[in-house]
């Protein structure tokens, strides 16, 4: 793919003036036309210069990471020890988001009580997972909070939340993913705190043939939701659908019913007896990008051990920090997303907590 592709692809419908120039180029190319010079050829140029730039941009940033931590590190101090120590001493949130993150630590605290009472297994997952092992607590700059649950205990959560006056749990059917967004939320439907759940469940191996027939179940449910007429108002008119609503059961189930399909396929299996592995399900799952290590050995997750999280001993992975650095690459280094992280929670929600 030529460069000016590679760029076109990342634009929105909207840039008509790129979108139109470059079909004129490819097209007639006229810009060249007089030169003799292909456009292929200024492109592969193109190509060179910009691969050039980028690894010298790399360089620099390693170079400059390298010297920043050489002198913030102390006599005798390691290089690790040194990035550990700069993480946990950065100021926490302040403001409206502070709020939101104590809020939705109390919602935490109530949540791991519940399943303690009910004897159900979750984690702290991925940005929340990489918060407690680097900071203990929330990343500064996070608004939300990611766990991960197995089928089955989710099954047995919704039971207990049923008899729950404090809490309660929703079910979203998201277009753009095509997944089920399971949150834990307070009763009082004013409280914009929540808790994200993503569903996970227990394999019999951890062969890629498994992992391999389970992509293309869920590449199957996506192309199926896509087209089916059934669902055309998800896509077309309303991308996150509540559950509840009537015109939600077709969309649920499909979701069921392809989660039956990888239990007849051998991918699941309904609890831990005679398992091997554990795997991000369906409902949740979008590798198109090779993201993270979906498919697992069990001990990787369990047991679960507790670890400080905003005061609290939270449960988080066994093989906790090999699962962020899977999906994160090195934790200590210098975050890329201080400043760009999706923000969950709109504005004036947040400004409702002030």
């Amino acid at each position: 793919m030529g460069r000016f592709a590679k760029i076109k692809q990342f634009l929105p419908p909207s840039s008509r003036s790129f979108h139109g120039m470059y079909q004129e180029m490819v097209e007639s190319n006229w810009i060249v036309k007089d030169t003799g010079l292909k456009l292929y050829e200024m492109d592969a140029r193109l190509n060179e210069r910009l691969d050039e730039l980028e690894r010298r941009l790399d360089a620099h940033d390693a170079h400059m990471k390298l010297l920043a931590w050489a002198t913030y590190r102390k006599e005798g101090e390691s290089y690790d020890d040194a990035r550990k120590r700069f993480f946990r001493v950065l100021p926490v949130a302040t403001g409206s988001l502070r709020l939101l993150q104590l809020g939705c630590t109390q919602l935490l605290h109530e949540f791991d009580e519940l399943c303690t009472k009910e004897s159900l297994t979750y984690w702290l997952a991925y940005g929340t997972l990489v918060g407690a092992l680097r900071h203990q607590g929330f990343v500064p700059w996070d608004d939300d909070v990611d766990l991960g649950m197995m089928r089955g205990d989710i099954e047995r959560l919704a039971g207990a939340l049923e008899r729950s006056d404090r809490l309660r749990m929703t079910e979203v059917y998201d277009a753009y993913v095509r997944c089920r967004q399971l949150r834990i939320r307070y009763r009082d439907e004013t409280n914009p705190c929540f808790l994200d759940i993503f569903v996970y469940d227990y394999t019999p191996s951890c062969e890629r043939a498994l992992f391999e027939r389970h992509q293309a179940l869920r590449a199957a449910m996506v192309e199926e939701m896509a087209t089916s007429e059934a669902l055309a108002f998800w896509k077309d008119n309303d991308a996150c659908v509540d559950a509840g609503r009537s015109d939600a059961r077709p969309i649920a189930e499909t979701f069921a019913r392809y989660a039956a399909q990888a239990a007849e396929a051998g991918c699941y299996l309904p609890n831990e007896e005679g398992a091997e592995g554990v795997i991000w399900s369906l409902d949740n799952m979008d590798d198109e990008l090779g993201l993270g290590q979906r498919i697992v050995p069990l001990d990787t997750y369990f047991p679960v051990e507790r670890v400080p999280f905003e005061g609290l001993m939270l449960p988080v992975p066994h093989k906790a920090t090999w699962l962020a650095e899977v999906e994160y690459g090195d934790i200590l280094d210098l975050p890329s997303d201080i400043h760009s992280h999706f923000s969950h929670v709109t504005e004036e929600e947040l400004d409702s907590l002030s």
